[in-house]
């Protein structure tokens, strides 16, 4: 592993990796994990895949949020692709805490024992292989896809975010 520390960069610097990073699509997820007295989401956005055979996904999730020791735990999670125009499951994925977040909401039980809300346009069922926690504000996961499946059609939108990713000054 490297150490180093991380670069001093300008406003104009960091403005321009801002800019960039905001071109890369993303597509909005719920992620899901169950323990046996637990259930657990949130909406995540970064995600990428890792490898074909076996066929693997990266996904990155915002540190300190309530599903990461139900993933830890469980050692699996489903990624359930909803339409982004769907601003209810946005919202209720990106708050903290679980309280509320699947109440009246349809959910199957998947392969993993990961939820899979059945309203969504696609999911993917993942073993976490690997997970990393860096010194930044989000955690790396790298996880096996073990079953798939699409619910619904729909076209799929990749998501451009109206402002760049914040960077330190």
């Amino acid at each position: 592993m490297f150490e180093r520390e991380a670069p001093s960069l300008s406003p104009d610097e960091s403005r321009a990796i801002a800019d960039v990073l905001g071109r890369i699509p993303r597509c909005h997820y719920i992620m899901t994990a169950r323990t046996p007295d637990r259930l657990g989401g949130a909406l995540v956005t970064w995600v990428q895949q890792a490898g074909a055979e076996p066929p693997m996904i990266s996904v990155t999730l915002q540190k300190a949020r309530s599903i990461t020791p139900l993933i830890l735990d469980a050692h699996a999670f489903c990624l359930c692709q909803i339409d982004p125009s769907d601003r209810t499951l946005i919202r209720r994925f990106s708050a903290s805490g679980d309280a509320f977040r699947f109440d009246g909401l349809p959910l199957e039980r998947g392969k993993t024992g990961a939820p899979i809300v059945t309203g969504a346009q696609a999911y993917l069922e993942c073993e976490v292989i690997r997970h990393t926690d860096f010194d930044g504000d989000h955690d790396l996961y790298v996880a096996q896809i073990v079953a798939a499946g699409i619910l619904r059609g729909g076209e799929v939108i990749p998501h451009f975010p109206p402002t760049p990713t914040k960077l330190p000054p």
